[in-house]
């Protein structure tokens, strides 16, 4: 039996916070390097030329990952589970 290959494949899952803060995040695999990644809706606050979501990918291990900073919700395994205390002013941006 052939092994799946993930290459270029991931999922998402839907989540809110306990500040309310609803996003999605999960894994995505990029040319064989794993990246946590999360999108959040933007508030456009009347600028339509804003973008209507906002990602952050980081890679899952190394000094940068959400895991080793704890600025987005860890994914260790594709259950989605991951830390809930998450505010928009996290965002690297």
């Amino acid at each position: 039996m052939a092994q799946y290959d993930n290459t270029n494949k991931g999922a998402l899952w839907k989540k809110t916070a306990k500040s309310g803060l609803e996003y999605i995040s999960g894994k995505v695999n990029v040319e064989g390097t794993d990246y946590n990644i999360s999108m959040f809706t933007n508030d456009k606050q009347g600028n339509e030329a804003r973008p209507d979501f906002n990602i952050v990918m980081e890679p899952t291990d190394g000094p940068n990952s959400y895991n080793a900073n704890n600025n987005a919700p860890a994914q260790n395994d594709n259950s989605g589970g991951g830390k809930d205390e998450l505010s928009i002013e996290d965002l690297p941006f």
